[in-house]
């Protein structure tokens, strides 16, 4: 078995940071429970109004206080405007720059409504490595 040090996983997460693989967060309002095999036409994207994706700034990796190599993003704050279209959203996906190739999802606990004006999601990006 092969075992990742500390400072090999401080790197890729070096790399995957700085070569734009996960640099936006998108909103999406269909019910689907993501999967390693997922592709972005899994993914319905949100459109309530005022909604669009938000990019990520990473802060440098370090070593969580479980030892593991961590990484985390600036917060995404989704803002309900008044009017227009509304959504229930169901989770986050991430893109690269271009948007056409999901790096990760998350399906939110419960879905969250996008409905009223002033209605919000936040979501705070952290990325772990897990050497096993």
């Amino acid at each position: 078995m092969i075992v990742c040090t500390q400072f090999l996983d401080l790197r890729m997460l070096d790399a995957i940071t700085a070569a734009a693989w996960m640099t936006q967060v998108h909103l999406f309002k269909n019910d689907h429970i993501p999967t390693v095999t997922d592709i972005l036409a899994d993914y319905v994207e949100a459109d309530y109004q005022g909604y669009g994706s938000l990019a990520i700034a990473w802060a440098p990796p370090f070593i969580d206080g479980d030892g593991k190599a961590q990484v985390l993003g600036t917060p995404c704050v989704f803002l309900k405007l008044a009017g227009g279209v509304s959504n229930t959203v169901f989770g986050v996906y991430v893109t690269e720059i271009g948007g056409t190739n999901v790096s990760y999802a998350l399906r939110f606990t419960s879905p969250r409504p996008m409905i009223a004006a002033g209605d919000s999601t936040i979501y705070n990006p952290v990325f772990t490595c897990v050497s096993e």
